[in-house]
C-alpha cells in the first residue's frame, strides 16, 4: 500500500509545473478601492499568479494560475527586502481568521493559510512520509509580495494607521502540501 501511495504522489508531483527562480516574470499592480490587485505574468504574457493585497488588514490572498493546484493562499503581508525563496506549510484556515477576511475573491478555490517554516526545514525537496498513510510534496509557485511598504495614513502620536505598498516584486514560493 505504501508503494501505491508513493507512486500516486510521484505522478501527482510530476504533473505540476516546476517554477525556477531564474525565470523572468512581470509584475503589474492595479488599485481597486483600498486594495491592490497584483498580477504576475511570464515571458509569454500568461498570468501565473494573481494576488489581492488588503493593506488595512495586513493580509493578502494569492491565487496561483495552476489547473493542478486550484487554491487560494492566505498570508500576512510582509515587507521582504531580499527576494529570497520562501517556504510555507499549508494549514486549514482558522475560523477566527475566516470571519475577518474578505474571502469572496477566492471564489470556489480551496483556502489555506500559509504558515512560515524554518528555512532549515525547507531544504528537503523530496516526498516526505508522514503518519504512515499521508505524503507531503513541495510545490514551487510564483508569489508577488510587497517589496517596499510606506505609511499611507498616520494616527495619534505619529503611529501608522494604514500601510500601503510602493513597489511589488515576485519570488519563488515553496508550499508543503500533504495528502
Amino acid at each position: 500500500m505504501k508503494v501505491l501511495y508513493s507512486v500516486l504522489a510521484a505522478v501527482y508531483l510530476l504533473g505540476f509545473s516546476d517554477v525556477s527562480a531564474n525565470e523572468k516574470f512581470h509584475v503589474e499592480a492595479i488599485k481597486e478601492g483600498e486594495e491592490d490587485i497584483v498580477s504576475v505574468t511570464d515571458e509569454n504574457g500568461k498570468v501565473v499568479s494573481t494576488a489581492a493585497f488588503h493593506p488595512e488588514d495586513e493580509y493578502q490572498l494569492q491565487k496561483p494560475n495552476d489547473e493542478n493546484d486550484y487554491v487560494c493562499l492566505v498570508s500576512h503581508i510582509e515587507e521582504n527586502e531580499n527576494g529570497n525563496e520562501q517556504c510555507y506549510e499549508r494549514v486549514p484556515l482558522p475560523e477566527d481568521l475566516e470571519h475577518g477576511l474578505e474571502l469572496e475573491e477566492c471564489e470556489d478555490r480551496e483556502i489555506f493559510l500559509l504558515k512560515p517554516m524554518d528555512p532549515k526545514d525547507c531544504e528537503n525537496d523530496s516526498l516526505v512520509s508522514r503518519r504512515g498513510h499521508s505524503y507531503c510534496i513541495w510545490i514551487a509557485q510564483v508569489q508577488c509580495y510587497c517589496a517596499e511598504r510606506y505609511c499611507a495614513k498616520r494616527g495619534w502620536w505619529g503611529k501608522c494607521g494604514r500601510w500601503g505598498c510602493r513597489r511589488y516584486a515576485y519570488r519563488v514560493l515553496k508550499t508543503k502540501k500533504c495528502y
